[in-house]
């Protein structure tokens, strides 16, 4: 099966038939994370490299809040372009990453921080 064109590891992931050993060797993701501007103001492009693992989940918090969900991703790039949660004010927004494997969180996790400008 492993012969076949259109198989990938993520593909043996899902089936069972390859064992994830990058969790061992990538602990916690690293990724970068930009302040970017676009049509609609400002929004945070977060890249990280998937290293052999199904996707990232993304945690953030805002203003030191509660850490909450934003996402399972299966693609290094992720944008938020959520609106301030107070208008014409600026705020922090932290994010921390893990990997996401066969549909469970792997790994440590690992995080930056922002002050997004008015």
């Amino acid at each position: 099966m492993k012969l076949h064109p259109g198989y990938a590891d993520g593909l043996g992931r899902e089936l069972g038939i390859v064992v994830i050993t990058a969790a061992v060797d990538d602990p916690a993701p690293e990724f970068t994370a930009v302040l970017e501007r676009d049509a609609k103001g400002f929004r945070v492009h977060i890249h990280c490299p998937k290293r052999g693992h199904g996707g990232i989940v993304v945690q953030s918090r805002i203003n030191g809040g509660t850490w909450t969900l934003y996402g399972h991703f299966s693609r290094g790039a992720v944008y938020d372009d959520r609106l301030l949660a107070v208008p014409h004010t600026s705020e922090s927004r932290e994010y921390r990453l893990c990997w996401w494997d066969k549909d469970e969180p792997n790994g440590g996790w690992s995080w930056d921080s922002f002050r997004l400008p008015l």
